[in-house]
């Protein structure tokens, strides 16, 4: 079961969508065999789990740990690019924990 369920009873928030968001996450979120709403909650917590691997932002109870060495390898990475280390660390942990695509 999840950390933290969402349910009818949960926090809502209206979110205002640019034009045709709204119609691609629902695309997605077929694809993936999510609701919209679990496909935009996964999406911010995967978002929100990069910052705090980072070490930015707040963790709010969901820790994301990276060991030193890949922290360092990820920041001198982003640097060597001029990328930001969000974006470093993300292409870094899907190289290290995705199988290559055929």
């Amino acid at each position: 079961m999840a950390k933290h369920p969402t349910g009818r009873g949960s926090d809502q928030f209206v979110v205002r969508f640019p034009d045709g968001m709204r119609e691609e996450l629902k695309v997605l979120a077929a694809n993936n065999g999510r609701s919209l709403n679990a496909e935009i909650i996964l999406r911010l917590r995967e978002s929100m789990d990069i910052d705090v691997a980072a070490g930015v932002g707040p963790n709010n109870g969901y820790p994301i740990y990276m060991p030193d060495d890949l922290a360092d390898k990820v920041a001198r990475a982003a640097t060597r690019m001029n990328r930001s280390i969000e974006a470093q660390a993300l292409d870094t942990l899907e190289k290290s924990y995705l199988p290559p695509k055929p």
